[in-house]
């Protein structure tokens, strides 16, 4: 598709050439009235060619990769607006899930304890990944950091905080696009964001507008932004007195529309959900097995459906579990 696409840009505009030629050969003969019909016909004729080939271009554009896409924005206006529209972009995000080259991994890793060395490095999500895939990635706003987190990803973004002064500073929350190297510096929440945060980022389809909703294992209520409106707003707390969120679950999973992650009490633990939409709440019930190994429990997404997870010691050995639930309460 592609390649036709290629070819076929060429093609239309040697036919444009070709079509302005034989008006001006009417013109030279001096019919007035042909001009005028002629004029009429290229215009059509230059309207239809307009549309076929904004549908070739931007089928033929959608399927590029990021860092190749962006250098047709300086093709042409009209190249770019087109790039720059809503509507390609959920068309070139829709094409890239479904790519699996296009999928990759984001690590961040401290290199040296002593000095607080951080990296950020990326690479294919493939079975059989190779050393010379993984490329390391500068941090954003040019700063090497003294402490970072990355707390999660969506759709080719991914939210970290950095601190590159000292620990009694509030960390800098971060929108970053790694494929781009671009970033914008978030807004501040009412509250804090520390290592006991969780952090998850959706679209909400029904304001066309991205979310991010943060949630705290202390006493903190939850805040939800709006990339729109710009800024932080406290949402209503679960209506279960002295809910907790499980220490160390930073990515809030997401399906169905919702927000999920794993709470407990003083007695149980139990699924929570929170709708990105009508931001009400919900709770599921967790296989027993996952209350067994409980040195860390969390939830995650895979192939559309929710899965808790656990890890701890079974029988003296490092063990992890995962629990595919098809459905709400299985």
């Amino acid at each position: 598709m592609v390649r036709c696409g290629a070819i076929a840009f060429p093609l239309l505009l040697r036919l444009g050439t070709l079509t302005r030629c034989g008006g001006n050969r009417a013109k030279t003969l001096g019919k007035r009235l042909n001009v005028c019909r002629t004029s009429m016909k290229i215009v059509e004729l230059n309207q239809v060619m307009l549309h076929f080939q904004e549908d070739i271009l931007t089928n033929s554009l959608s399927k590029l990769h990021l860092k190749s896409l962006l250098r047709f924005t300086c093709v042409s206006k009209f190249w770019k607006t087109l790039i720059d529209e809503q509507y390609f972009s959920m068309k070139h995000l829709i094409h890239a899930k479904n790519d699996q080259n296009s999928q990759k991994f984001l690590v961040y890793q401290l290199l040296r304890p002593n000095e607080d060395i951080f990296s950020i490095y990326c690479c294919p999500l493939s079975s059989a990944p190779r050393v010379e895939d993984v490329q390391e990635l500068c941090f954003p706003l040019n700063v090497e950091p003294w402490y970072c987190q990355v707390y999660c990803c969506c759709d080719g973004f991914a939210i970290i905080s950095v601190n590159n002064v000292d620990i009694n500073k509030r960390d800098i929350l971060l929108l970053w696009n790694p494929s781009t190297r671009e970033s914008i510096v978030l807004p501040s929440p009412k509250f804090s964001v520390d290592w006991f945060t969780c952090l998850g980022m959706s679209f909400d389809s029904a304001c066309g507008d991205y979310k991010i909703l943060k949630i705290s294992q202390d006493k903190a209520p939850s805040e939800i932004f709006a990339l729109k409106s710009g800024s932080w707003r406290i949402i209503d707390e679960h209506p279960r007195d002295r809910i907790k969120t499980v220490v160390g679950m930073h990515p809030l999973a997401f399906r169905h529309g919702a927000f999920h992650w794993v709470s407990f009490t003083r007695n149980s633990y139990f699924g929570v959900s929170s709708n990105i939409s009508h931001e009400m709440y919900g709770e599921i019930p967790l296989p027993k097995e996952v209350l067994l190994y409980n040195v860390k429990i969390g939830n995650s997404v895979s192939d559309g459906m929710l899965c808790p997870y656990s890890n701890g010691y079974h029988q003296k050995k490092p063990t992890f579990y995962v629990w595919v639930m098809k459905d709400y309460g299985v």
